[in-house]
């Protein structure tokens, strides 16, 4: 497949569903501990390291963390993306399964070789292989992210046709990230289970309201999702207090910045009530952008 047809199926403007929350929690991580680390590696092997790992794994949450999940999305939806009008002109339907299956998993293969052989190259040129063992129980993070995102689309388990079970299993969004963290810095707190279940209500809450506007095509495929399952005013109902519940717990860590953003999204979902939904879907993506944007400055500096 052309480069440019992988790309449309990354859904560029999703990307920061997955690179948002990494970003975020590292500048959580980071607002703790920077001075520590400029402190006693700035200018050290491992600083510099630390550096390239980070950089390494938000990148990959771009372009082939993104086209995995939905190209694999894409690969098992044909019984649903013939019904769906949003697949015919707003997003790329996919026009021939095997050839993006193989593309999908040489993505993944050529990107971390890529990564192995930087990890490799650092190894040599500080002779230990610290660095090397550090990146093999980093790559531990993204087990459960791929597991979680080829098992949501693929049957037979196919998380996404189960009520309540296709937005809980969206953990795939932040588990990579909150992995990562334990494994590198080896730490956990009280604050740091807020955020985890703050994001964690959020992405089932963003996966609920996303769904909404399939609710149509998807019935007619015979799925059960959450959003059938409640219908429409009661989906909204549900996503509205998920994000409440959300940023009551995020407060805990941010303060009134919570109270701010959890009115943003309620009145975004109650606005459904009233507008045409799908045209507040299509701008679900930039509220998201903006606020997680300022998220990772507030946390940063708080």
């Amino acid at each position: 497949m052309k480069l440019s047809a992988l790309w449309k199926h990354s859904r560029p403007r999703f990307w920061h569903y997955l690179y948002g929350p990494m970003l975020i929690l590292w500048a959580y991580i980071l607002s703790l501990y920077a001075n520590w680390y400029l402190d006693n590696w700035f200018g050290s092997g491992w600083f510099i390291f630390w550096i390239v790992l980070f950089v390494s794994f938000l990148l990959y949450f771009t372009f082939p963390g993104n086209f995995f999940v939905y190209g694999v999305n894409d690969y098992a939806d044909g019984d649903t993306d013939k019904f769906n009008q949003k697949k015919q002109w707003y997003e790329k339907i996919l026009s021939n399964q095997k050839n993006i299956l193989k593309s999908i998993f040489n993505v993944q293969i050529i990107y971390w070789i890529a990564v192995f052989i930087i990890v490799l190259l650092f190894a040599f040129v500080y002779k230990s292989l610290d660095y090397y063992r550090l990146v093999l129980y980093s790559w531990i993070a993204l087990i459960p992210f791929l597991i979680l995102s080829w098992w949501y689309s693929v049957e037979p388990i196919r998380f996404k046709r189960r009520w309540f079970v296709d937005g809980v299993s969206n953990i795939l969004y932040i588990i990579s990230p909150s992995i990562l963290i334990f494994i590198l810095d080896g730490w956990f707190s009280t604050n740091f289970l807020f955020w985890f279940l703050a994001w964690w209500l959020w992405v089932i809450a963003m996966h609920c309201f996303s769904a909404i506007p399939d609710i149509d095509a998807d019935k007619q495929a015979w799925l059960k999702t959450t959003a059938i399952y409640l219908w429409k005013n009661n989906a909204l109902w549900y996503c509205v207090w998920l994000y409440a519940v959300s940023w009551i717990l995020a407060s805990q860590i941010i303060g009134l910045w919570g109270s701010v953003f959890a009115l943003v999204y309620c009145m975004m979902v109650l606005s459904a009530f009233k507008y045409d939904i799908f045209k507040i879907y299509k701008m679900f993506p930039y509220i998201n952008f903006v606020i997680w944007f300022a998220l990772c400055l507030i946390i940063y500096f708080i």
